[in-house]
């Protein structure tokens, strides 16, 4: 049977199977369980659904892979009529651009891991080392020369053969690479055909792992948390989408892409965005109906680390999540954990950007079911950590603010009440849900005049600086929660926090 009736068939039987108390339904992309644990002496294996490619192994003539001898995963069916030529694949991608605009080029290879994981096995793109403005200080088309750290590895193959033939391909002197991933299908961008199984989805779940020595920044006056990630999706508007992620290393954190991106990299400027202050409003089912490509990439793209070092991902499902969300002032989510510490990190994007009114408090609320608007307040608020990076005070309200207002990111540590800190166990899922708080009455025009303790104001002034708002999108969901959950990943393997990569 074709694989891609066979998944859109689980699927279906899995959502028949939901009661009634449930309220997420969820259809995996890709699930690595299924593939074989690469081990260090050989190549990573193929499933009955997923065959890996390069030039070397398994090549198929006109697929990126072998085409780039750069390694991947692709499906073993194609789609059903009058799509029978389209198929799925997954691969490391290699920018040749090279600029701190761009990206540039970062060497290594993909395997499957079965030790550092959430659940099962995970996808790992190990870094041996590539470009950045020190090798390459005026990208490819420069008059100096455009060096490397370490020598070009592409595929396991390639890293394979140079220990074979007695060269170490990892320099490790200098921070270099940014681990970049493309999930697509072979459909053209002039005649896409969206993925079969994000139809009717209204959000994308994917776990990221990266190194401990990603910071999200130094912080201070007009410093916002770097945005670490951007996963950039392709509905066919524009060239593509850009959801921005502020979460650190060292830590598996749980990324929500929803229907609301933070920019389109065919828009130069404020006046191509609909709404004010360069803004966007949910963009609902459409959005992932027409979905047929994404990639992920962590910054800065300069490098995130010194090599070797791995990222890994784990756990990619679309789902469909019916209870009523704020998806306009709170974006892109994510929940990280640092399990040595027992320390979260709450991360999202605001609306606005470039709009010195733009002020926000929010509230995060946890519990061990799942949060509807109705059960909110049965949750339990998180005890906010203080970072003074970002002027954040600790607090035992659940409550913090956006730092800095003329961008969009919002980031603020904190950590459980401690009797549930003990129920921190492998597969656990924590359910967690974040409102905005910026107004008086809930929704009003008016913003609150402050939070006690802190020196920001409360939230956005509507009335007296309306036309930098998009009051009548924000309006009607200011009330309503955002939520997304996190499960305990299992055990990492020793040293802890700062898992090494062994070469062989």
């Amino acid at each position: 049977m074709n694989m891609t009736r066979t998944l859109m068939i689980v699927c279906l039987i899995a959502l028949l199977a939901l009661s009634s108390i449930q309220t997420r339904q969820a259809c995996g992309f890709v699930d690595f369980n299924r593939f074989p644990a690469t081990a260090p002496s050989q190549v990573p294996g193929s499933t009955d659904q997923w065959i890996y490619t390069t030039g070397e192994t398994n090549p198929l003539p006109g697929c990126f892979m072998t085409t780039h001898d750069s390694a991947g995963w692709r499906s073993a069916s194609t789609y059903p009529l009058p799509n029978d030529s389209v198929f799925d694949l997954f691969y490391r991608y290699g920018s040749t651009i090279n600029s701190s605009h761009m990206g540039f080029e970062t060497y290594g290879f993909l395997d499957i891991d079965n030790r550092h994981a959430v659940i099962g096995n995970s996808l790992r793109y190990q870094v041996t080392g590539g470009k950045n403005t020190i090798t390459c200080p005026e990208g490819s088309n420069g008059t100096l020369p455009c060096n490397a750290s370490g020598l070009e590895v592409k595929t396991k193959e390639h890293y394979l053969n140079f220990l074979k033939n007695g060269q170490n391909p990892v320099a490790g002197d200098i921070a270099v690479g940014h681990p970049y991933l493309y999930f697509a299908n072979t459909s053209p961008s002039h005649n896409p055909v969206p993925f079969p199984q994000a139809q009717g989805k209204n959000r994308l779940s994917l776990y990221v792992f990266l190194p401990g020595e990603l910071a999200n920044g130094p912080g201070g006056q007009e410093v916002p948390p770097y945005i670490t990630l951007n996963i950039g999706p392709y509905d066919g508007t524009g060239g593509h989408w850009y959801h921005h992620f502020t979460f650190q290393g060292g830590g598996w954190a749980h990324l929500i892409v929803d229907a609301h991106p933070q920019h389109n990299n065919a828009w130069s400027n404020a006046a191509a965005y609909p709404y004010p202050s360069s803004s966007l409003r949910d963009r609902g089912l459409d959005y992932f109906n027409h979905m047929y490509r994404w990639y992920i990439t962590p910054k800065p793209y300069d490098g995130i680390a010194v090599p070797p070092y791995a990222m890994w991902i784990d756990e990619i499902e679309y789902q469909f999540d019916p209870e009523p969300q704020n998806n306009e002032t709170i974006c892109s989510p994510s929940v990280m954990l640092h399990s040595d510490t027992r320390v979260f990190e709450i991360g999202f994007m605001d609306k606005y950007k470039n709009n010195r009114y733009s002020h926000a408090t929010y509230e995060l609320r946890y519990a061990f079911q799942a949060i509807t608007n109705a059960t909110w307040s049965q949750a339990v608020p998180v005890m906010v950590q203080a970072d003074s990076r970002f002027n954040i005070l600790a607090r035992s309200d659940g409550r913090f603010q956006k730092w800095w207002p003329y961008y969009q990111q919002v980031w603020a540590p904190f950590r459980l009440q401690a009797e549930d800190e003990k129920k921190l166990r492998p597969g656990t899922r924590i359910h967690f849900a974040v409102r905005d708080v910026s107004q008086q009455n809930t929704n009003s025009m008016d913003p609150n005049s402050s939070l006690t303790g802190t020196p920001k104001k409360g939230g956005r002034d509507y009335r007296d600086h309306g036309d930098t708002f998009d009051y009548t999108g924000d309006q009607a969901v200011l009330h309503l929660i955002k939520r997304l959950d996190y499960i305990i990943p299992k055990a990492a393997p020793a040293p802890w926090p700062q898992f090494q990569l062994l070469l062989e």
